[in-house]
């Protein structure tokens, strides 16, 4: 829950990732950012959206890199000096951009991220994206990972059920 002295911002919550600058609230009204410095934990911030197609389902952040899962894409934003974002280079981003070029083009379910390094559970399979210090880096797929028997996908699928149905089977 949310801390009592934050204003919450408007929308109802979809998905929140506690990230480098603070937390970061996605809602049904847009993402937010919940500064982690002394004296603006009341406050929050309105992160533009613009270069997103559709609305996002989640959010995950890093130490300086974003990743945002929406129906059909995944986009990232941020410092890619190691080339975290999947890209392909090594070139930073101010907004969220797609990530082009996944293997076989899944549908990403969930991404998360440990430092600098991201994952994907997609509908073929897990995929990560681990920076090697100045080379371009681009999601390869992980062997011996099968989504149709995932824990972590049927939580998803049932997280997801929950939330658009009101009910879970």
């Amino acid at each position: 829950s949310l801390p009592r002295i934050m204003k919450k911002p408007p929308g109802d919550i979809i998905s929140m990732s506690l990230g480098h600058n603070g937390l970061n609230l996605l809602t049904t009204r847009g993402l937010f950012l919940v500064p982690n410095t002394v004296g603006n934990e009341d406050k929050y911030y309105r992160i533009s959206l613009e270069t997103v197609d559709e609305q996002p389902q989640s959010i995950s952040v890093g130490h300086l890199h974003e990743m945002m899962v929406t129906k059909s894409a995944l986009y990232a934003k941020g410092f890619n000096k190691h080339g975290q974002l999947g890209m392909g280079d090594t070139v930073g981003r101010e907004n969220f951009e797609r990530v082009p070029n996944i293997e076989g083009d899944p549908r990403v379910i969930l991404c998360d991220i440990f430092g600098d390094t991201s994952v994907l559970v997609t509908t073929k399979g897990l995929f990560c994206c681990y920076p090697i210090k100045g080379t371009p880096s681009v999601f390869q797929r992980v062997g011996g990972f099968d989504p149709k028997k995932s824990v972590i996908q049927s939580i998803a699928i049932e997280r997801q059920k929950k939330r658009l149905c009101g009910v879970s089977h």
